[in-house]
């Protein structure tokens, strides 16, 4: 039978979007997605830069095999460069001490608003663990997958971390450490 997942992804090369992995694979179910429409910039029943149909993602090897959620990323290709029309994210891996407390972003689809509509939140991070950032960020679900991102001195929007799990107390997302950056950087198209 079919199941709707609504997600959220993030613009990261021409025909790259990433996401959160239980997005596009259920370790619980044990199976993928059958395809993924993408609506960039989605208003409410407008898709303001058109939609996208893909049967090309995967997802980080531990996610698929044991549900790690730590692991838990995901990519989905595009046939058309997208991102050349529409910019995409920068993403990066800093260390501990530049996390402390850091100010994020995050701009996502939560299922509880208008559906298709996009939400933006800021806030500090609270807790810096070796795979994951803990943050002061309003979520709920739907944002899987959003971006967390600092603006850089030069206002370029640089990802550090991929929402995942949120609650009324917890938000957490996973960290873009010099690993993921090499995987996202193998991904990039």
């Amino acid at each position: 039978h079919d199941e709707q997942v609504l997600g959220t992804g993030w613009m990261a090369g021409p025909r790259t979007l990433f996401t959160a992995g239980h997005n596009l694979f259920s370790h619980k179910l044990g199976r993928a997605a059958q395809r993924v429409t993408v609506i960039p910039g989605r208003s409410g029943d407008m898709a303001p830069f058109n939609f996208f149909r893909s049967r090309s993602f995967d997802v980080h090897p531990l996610w698929r095999a044991t549900g790690d959620e730590d692991h838990d990323l995901g990519v989905v290709w595009l046939k058309a460069a997208v991102g050349d029309d529409i910019g995409w994210f920068g993403f990066g891996s800093r260390s501990d001490a530049y996390l402390q407390k850091l100010i994020v972003n995050t701009a996502g689809y939560p299922a509880d608003k208008r559906l298709g509509t996009q939400w933006f939140n800021a806030g500090r991070v609270s807790e810096v663990a070796a795979r994951s950032l803990v943050y002061g960020l309003d979520t709920e679900p739907g944002q899987s997958g959003s971006p967390i991102f600092m603006l850089s001195a030069d206002d370029e929007r640089v990802v550090l971390a991929v929402h995942a799990y949120g609650g009324d107390s917890r938000n957490r997302g996973v960290r873009i450490t010099d690993e993921v950056f090499d995987l996202f950087e193998s991904w990039k198209r």
